[in-house]
């Protein structure tokens, strides 16, 4: 950074100087606002989010003492960078959630018709928690979520701290299992 007075403000960031903090965020409040709300087109409540995101995002690469001011030519350009980013990520984590939302989900024929069969056959019920129970807890506990306590995709998304994506192909992969280790267990009681 060739500003002085930019480079002085970083400097107070990194050591700690939460005034410094808010002096940042005052002088390009307002730009940051302008830039996200010219580029999303949501409710207010998803501005604010990427908005904080952005905040967040900034503090946490100045914090770093890694952070090296003379990569970038001013502060603003560093601001900048982290907004665009941000911004992409959004559009990305939209594009991703509107395919969820839309009813898309890998395996919902097969839960549709393993609902039916767990209502009308109590064994069925016997043999599928035993599945699940073999499987590890990551799995156990989005099948869990989705499945028995109804969580969508975005609030099981919230409550593990995980894309949407990543809770979607957990949920792909344990049915999977469960189909690969029904399979398995019906071939052993054929044999028996």
């Amino acid at each position: 950074m060739k500003d002085a007075e930019q480079l002085r403000l970083v400097e107070r960031i990194q050591a700690g100087d939460a005034a410094a903090e808010q002096e940042l965020f005052r002088r390009y409040r307002d730009a940051i606002h302008w830039k996200v709300c010219r580029s999303i087109d949501a409710r207010v409540e998803d501005l604010k989010d990427v908005v904080s995101e952005i905040y967040l995002a900034i503090l946490e690469g100045l914090r770093k003492k890694e952070f090296q001011p003379e990569r970038w030519e001013s502060l603003e350009a560093y601001i900048w960078g982290v907004t665009n980013n941000k911004i992409k990520d959004w559009f990305k984590r939209q594009k991703t959630e509107k395919k969820y939302r839309d009813g898309y989900l890998p395996a919902d024929e097969l839960v549709a018709a393993t609902n039916e069969y767990l209502a009308e056959n109590d064994e069925l019920q016997r043999r599928l928690r035993t599945l699940i129970k073999g499987l590890a807890p990551k799995y156990k506990k989005v099948l869990d979520l989705r499945y028995f306590q109804e969580l969508s995709v975005a609030e099981i998304s919230a409550r593990l701290r995980l894309p949407p994506r990543r809770v979607s192909e957990r949920i792909h992969y344990a049915l999977k299992l469960l189909r690969k280790n029904w399979k398995k267990q019906k071939i052993v009681n054929i044999s028996h």
